[in-house]
């Protein structure tokens, strides 16, 4: 549903208040002390997994990415729903005309159609022409080499030729130069229309983490003190090392603290935000561009609650 994350974010105040009142007992809610769901560092937490950590809190109400470090500090509700983190970036521009468009829809194909035409007629033409001279039509036009070369050229040009044949013959060729060009001229004209139709296709700057750090342009944000910054300060593999030194690290001091300059940044920049796609629909209606996630960047995940570890009432909250 396209308010899900809308959903979400009332989701476990609205549980625990429900529990609250089965249990007959009052539930005090506070906000995150940092603002941030929770990364480690040093080898300590902080958002709101540190507050449960630390014994500050005893439920998290809201919804958190279920990950391996996570669960050894925390214990998870069942799961809420699927919350991939895809990697966002501004869409390019999908439509752009260039000064060579109205070359574009000739293709290999159709210039050996227009060259191989403009040879066979030319040959027609002269070798008619030629014939028909030589057996008595000494009125009809001496057509040329050079001279039909030119004729087929205008006709195919849309132009006339200030003498046409008398023959029969030649004028069957003359006849058939004009509707070869008719029908090339409609197939180019379809293709034309169809490009100018459908612009260029979209073309992405790149698709994948390995092509973002080949472009070396963009840099890669998440949210302060989220789940995935530890996707990738404490990676082992190759890869998202590289990431998180070339793309992540040079910026980790300035990473958004909300998902509305998050957004913005994206807007504004070359800058790409990982978030899964529920919170980018909520936080980009009113920003004056569109948005497109990396086909080949991203990470699958579950969201659910967390308590702190052995919890007497996460069975009723599951509930």
């Amino acid at each position: 549903s396209p308010r899900r994350g809308q959903f979400l974010y009332v989701f476990g105040t609205s549980v625990m208040s429900l529990v609250s009142y089965l249990c007959n007992h009052r539930s005090a809610f506070r906000e995150s002390i940092d603002g941030g769901t929770g990364s480690q560092k040093n080898g300590s937490w902080d958002g709101m997994i540190g507050m449960l950590v630390r014994g500050e809190a005893e439920v998290g109400a809201s919804s958190f990415l279920i990950t391996e470090k996570r669960m050894e500090v925390v214990d998870y509700t069942h799961s809420l729903a699927e919350a991939g983190t895809n990697v966002y970036i501004r869409r390019p521009e999908v439509y752009s005309l260039p000064w060579t468009s109205s070359l574009s829809p000739f293709s290999s194909r159709l210039w050996f159609c227009v060259l191989t035409a403009l040879a066979l007629l030319t040959l027609a033409l002269c070798s008619v022409c030629g014939m028909q001279r030589r057996h008595g039509g000494w009125d009809e036009t001496p057509f040329g080499l050079r001279d039909s070369w030119l004729c087929m050229l205008g006709v195919f040009c849309q132009q006339g030729y200030y003498v046409t044949p008398l023959a029969c013959a030649g004028r069957v060729v003359y006849f058939t130069s004009h509707l070869c060009a008719i029908v090339l001229m409609a197939g180019y004209a379809g293709n034309y229309i169809s490009f100018l139709s459908a612009g260029r296709p979209m073309v992405m700057p790149f698709t994948s983490w390995r092509g973002m750090l080949e472009d070396g342009s963009y840099r890669l944000g998440a949210m302060s003190r989220s789940a995935q910054v530890n996707f990738f300060d404490g990676a082992t593999d190759a890869l998202s090392k590289e990431v998180y030194e070339k793309l992540i690290l040079p910026d980790v001091h300035n990473l958004p603290r909300d998902y509305a300059d998050a957004f913005k940044r994206v807007c504004d920049s070359r800058y790409a935000f990982m978030s899964s796609a529920d919170m980018m629909r909520r936080f980009t209606r009113n920003l004056n561009c569109s948005f497109i996630a990396l086909p080949h960047a991203n990470i699958p995940g579950v969201i659910a609650m967390t308590t702190v570890k052995k919890f007497p009432y996460r069975g009723l909250i599951n509930h």
